[in-house]
């Protein structure tokens, strides 16, 4: 197999988990296996803009002209996410694009309903695709049992395919996909349901707690500083502040907050491998970074990457 470098290396393992969202048929004939799902290719379009309400909550909005429901969620600090704006996919789905008039109906709905209004030209828009059941009703959530298929080709570990579902099955995904899976790995019990994310075991209303212990612990943070680390890594905070007595120990600083301690966290366990994963999908830093913060932040990045790969454990380098 290619790793995410272009580089082959070989593995053996006991099942193979096929979630590879909308590359999922391309994946299961790459493995040749016939695709389990009939599934439907679906854009979904989003924008980022300064948050127009005061507090914590999200908000439900529904669409009438597009019979839809449109989410405003808080995204970051002072911003929030409004969307999805969804269409079937078409053409090239590697990198998705918003359509303009997604943006833009995104930006009036919000307009209707809240009275400060967010503009056009200030918000920043991204798309994803994500693969479905293609049958099915559109807007009731289908059982996880219903999103998985495993089966077992001859001579070869057990493949569990996955099919998107939506984000508040998300838990629900994993425990029934772990299940379906149980029985190859003895004694494994089952662990997800009762078990806090990482770093998630602070209480909602423990994270101001949490934000001035961080404060009393390090008195370099800033107020701002010492919340948005709380409030993205919960308890685990700790392995990025771990040792340091001054804001020079967190290493350069990249832009907003953003510390060589917290990227080398992301990338060391949360499996962070691009400027993106960083400033989008981890640290939803990305509205504050400038194009060249972006490109110091892709070469530090590509350093430690490289650095990594001369430590790895078992010495044969990044080809073995």
């Amino acid at each position: 197999m290619l790793n995410a470098r272009g580089r082959r290396q070989s593995v053996q393992v006991r099942v193979l988990v096929n979630a590879a969202g909308a590359s999922l048929n391309d994946t299961a004939a790459r493995l040749g296996v016939k695709p389990p799902f009939a599934i439907r290719l679906v854009k979904e379009s989003y924008i980022v803009a300064k948050r127009v309400f005061d507090h914590d909550g999200g908000y439900l909005l529904p669409d009438r002209l597009h019979r839809r429901y449109v989410l405003a969620l808080p995204f970051a600090e002072e911003s929030m996410l409004l969307g999805p704006a969804e269409h079937d996919a078409a053409g090239d789905t590697s990198a998705p694009t918003p359509a303009a008039a997604d943006i833009a109906s995104l930006c009036a709905l919000a307009n209707h309903y809240f009275r400060r209004a967010i503009e056009l030209d200030h918000v920043t828009p991204f798309a994803r695709i994500r693969a479905i059941p293609a049958t099915g009703c559109r807007f009731a959530p289908p059982a996880p049992h219903r999103l998985l298929h495993l089966d077992k080709p001859r001579g070869l570990a057990p493949l569990l395919t996955v099919c998107d579902g939506p984000a508040l099955l998300a838990r629900g995904l994993a425990q029934a996909a772990l299940e379906k899976i149980a029985r190859f790995f003895a004694g494994a019990p089952s662990w997800t349901a009762s078990t806090a994310l990482a770093g998630g075991d602070v209480a909602p209303e423990g994270l101001d707690g949490l934000a001035m212990e961080a404060e009393r612990r390090w008195p370099f943070l800033s107020p701002s500083q010492a919340r948005r680390l709380a409030s993205s890594y919960g308890s685990r905070l700790t392995q990025i502040l771990r040792g340091a007595t001054q804001a020079g120990d967190l290493g350069e600083r990249f832009g907003a907050d953003l510390t060589a301690a917290e990227i080398r966290y992301l990338m060391r366990e949360e499996w962070a491998e691009t400027v993106d994963d960083v400033l989008w999908r981890r640290s939803v830093l990305g509205t504050s970074f400038s194009p060249s913060e972006r490109d110091a932040l892709a070469q530090f990045m590509a350093a430690e990457s490289a650095v990594s790969e001369r430590r790895r454990p078992d010495g044969r380098g990044a080809d073995g």
